[in-house]
């Protein structure tokens, strides 16, 4: 693993090597309007909008770069003034972006989304015909890369047969699943023990257990259920109230501390991020939730999808510091 130069706080014999990691998934545009008061439905609302370069998966991959990372990122954008955005922009942070497919027959995915004043997502829509194009053709040219990866990382933005055909052949590969959302994370219903690392939210856990998350004992009972499908660890997002998080040895809930929230976009990569990062490093389980639960307070912080200035050492100072 590559430590880069303004993470030498942590010492290099302190990180213990595991590879590289692949990253698999939707790169899109991001655009963002963040109104001033209240949102006013079937209205014009004064606000804030914002471009920049987003998708989960092309997120997760930035973080885990400036995390110091070695990161492949397996992915599509059209051949446009947005794709080249999000290349140069991922190139420019560390990410690997040699495998991209540029596509011929769709544009660069968009994400619309609009939030409240106090930046949480209210509404969304995304366009994102193009991860068509992350096909098994394009997936099978990269076989040898997905073989000696250390752990993938994929997105329910992928189609299912895709999904069902990477666990399937690269079974012997750690794979971490973001949800992305309730009308994706279904995706993963006839998967789920083929899963290590899971990262669902309240509702996303809803809509793969059936129960509703309404108190401790259905959250216990949600993880019961998602442990015993064979998921070897998971992280739930309560949102303000913290992290539910638990494997076959224990299970337990780590409160998030105050912030104010700039915006919510990208908040769930990042703490994605921290995961896989832990995870490279031999971190506990325990280690894995606070280092992503840091990494998401950090992007909460910020206007964009990825906190810039993130690094292994400021995860590090704020886990000692008991910020999270």
């Amino acid at each position: 693993m590559k430590i880069r130069d303004d993470q030498q706080v942590i010492k290099e014999t302190d990180v213990h090597q595991k590879g590289f990691c692949v990253v698999i998934g939707g790169a899109n545009i991001d655009i963002a309007g963040v109104s001033h008061a209240d949102i006013r439905m079937k209205d014009s609302n004064p606000g804030k909008i914002t471009f920049s370069s987003g998708g989960v998966a092309r997120n997760i991959a930035e973080n885990l770069a400036r995390l110091g990372v070695e990161t492949i990122f397996l992915s599509c954008v059209g051949n446009d003034e947005f794709g080249d955005r999000i290349l140069e922009e991922c190139r420019s942070s560390g990410v690997d972006i040699s495998h991209v497919k540029v596509s011929r027959d769709y544009p660069t995915s968009i994400y619309l989304s609009l939030h409240d004043k106090n930046g949480e997502m209210k509404l969304a829509v995304n366009d994102m015909e193009g991860v068509s194009d992350i096909n098994r053709d394009y997936l099978d040219a990269h076989t040898e890369i997905l073989q000696r990866a250390s752990v993938i990382v994929a997105d329910t933005n992928l189609e299912e047969n895709v999904i069902e055909y990477l666990l399937t052949r690269y079974d012997r590969i750690p794979f971490f699943f973001d949800a992305v959302s309730a009308a994706k994370v279904i995706k993963l219903s006839r998967f789920l023990g083929r899963i290590h690392t899971l990262k669902p939210n309240r509702l996303e856990a809803e809509i793969l257990t059936g129960i509703k998350l309404e108190n401790d004992r259905d959250q216990d009972k949600a993880m019961d259920f998602l442990l015993e499908k064979g998921v070897k660890q998971v992280f739930i997002s309560l949102g303000e109230e913290g992290i539910y998080y638990g494997n076959s040895e224990k299970r337990t809930f780590l409160k998030s501390f105050p912030v104010e929230v700039v915006s919510s976009t990208g908040s769930g990569d990042a703490f994605m991020g921290g995961l896989v990062h832990s995870y490279l490093t031999e971190g506990t389980i325990d280690h894995a939730a606070q280092s992503a639960s840091c990494a998401a307070h950090l992007a909460l912080q910020c206007p964009g999808a990825v906190y810039k200035e993130i690094s292994a050492a400021m995860l590090e100072h704020m886990i000692k510091k008991g910020v999270n």
